[in-house]
């Protein structure tokens, strides 16, 4: 009960304090083209980019994870047994933003946490 009740004040903090430095949906996409790029083995990528992106979409991805056991069934992750790599993590988060750029304006970690929730539903 501990954990939840840090994560409703960490989130709560977050989105009370958001400013125009948080990525929106367009700002992560371009971000985590760049992850993209790392992940593919290319020799030019932004680093500070594709950081960013790696920060944001771990950090949602582990959270939900670590909060499973206390999210609605909509809003679970079931991965499987074997994990997710992290390229595999910011591919579903391109091809989310991608395939929904209506919704590009909202904040970047919900976008990442739909596309999860997309991606890994509990059955």
């Amino acid at each position: 009960m501990k954990l939840v009740s840090v994560c409703i004040v960490v989130l709560s903090i977050v989105f009370l304090f958001q400013s125009e430095s948080m990525a929106d949906g367009n700002l992560l996409l371009e971000f985590c083209l760049e992850a993209d790029k790392f992940t593919s083995n290319r020799t030019s990528y932004d680093k500070y980019k594709a950081g960013y992106c790696f920060g944001i979409v771990k950090g949602v991805f582990d959270l939900m994870l670590v909060t499973r056991d206390y999210l609605p069934n909509k809003g679970k992750l079931c991965v499987p047994d074997k994990g997710v790599q992290d390229s595999q993590k910011v591919k579903i988060v391109i091809k989310y933003l991608e395939d929904n750029p209506d919704k590009r304006h909202l904040l970047g970690a919900t976008l990442s946490s739909c596309a999860f929730v997309k991606a890994f539903p509990c059955k």
